[in-house]
């Protein structure tokens, strides 16, 4: 009798062991999976964050255009020198480094806060010049001819700010990113841009 008792006590020893045991085979084991879902995920962060911020600027739209810049003077009889331009207006996002990102802690959603669009270039591509008085070719100030170049730049661009270029570029920004973003496996990806 007094053999079955310390047997039945080696056996619920033995079984209290094992579960103990168990649970912490299970324990660890659920930490183990844990920590490494975390590095999954911050790892997940780091790359994206890596990738979208190695981009020193997002071009999202292209705008090229050719306009005409005049500069009249009046010496015995109309004077006119013109200047036929073209050029390429560039807006995105300015500085992509400035982009915050943050990967939810299961990996599957991502926020992104973005800057605005604003105009990156607005570049002349070429010019012609035309100069006549009355046939004869007349001496117009390179400055002058200058200062009505950069005034009909700025009218381009104010022409395409006003049509909602910038709006339009936020709307591309966010597209190509979410885009990005769903290909690396993100099911919810989520774009709010800066005040």
């Amino acid at each position: 009798m007094e053999k079955k008792k310390k047997s039945n006590r080696i056996l619920i020893l033995v079984l209290c062991f094992s579960v103990i045991l168990l649970c912490a085979i299970l324990g660890c084991s659920y930490y183990a999976l844990k920590v490494s879902r975390e590095k999954k995920v911050q790892r997940l962060h780091s790359t994206v964050s890596s990738q979208i911020q190695t981009v020193a600027e997002l071009v999202t739209l292209k705008n090229v255009y050719s306009s005409v810049a005049s500069v009249q003077k009046a010496y015995n009889g109309n004077v006119f020198k013109i200047a036929k331009i073209s050029g390429v207006i560039r807006i995105g996002i300015p500085d992509i480094r400035s982009v915050n990102i943050q990967v939810s802690s299961d990996g599957k959603a991502v926020n992104v806060l973005l800057p605005h669009s604003a105009v990156l270039e607005n570049a002349l591509t070429s010019q012609e010049l035309f100069s006549e008085r009355n046939g004869i070719f007349v001496k117009v100030s390179t400055q002058e001819l200058f200062d009505e170049i950069n005034e009909a730049m700025e009218a381009q661009e104010e022409e395409l700010i006003k049509s909602g270029a910038l709006s339009d570029s936020d709307n591309q920004a966010a597209a190509i990113l979410t885009n990005m973003l769903k290909a690396c496996g993100f099911e919810k990806v989520t774009i709010r841009f800066q005040n």
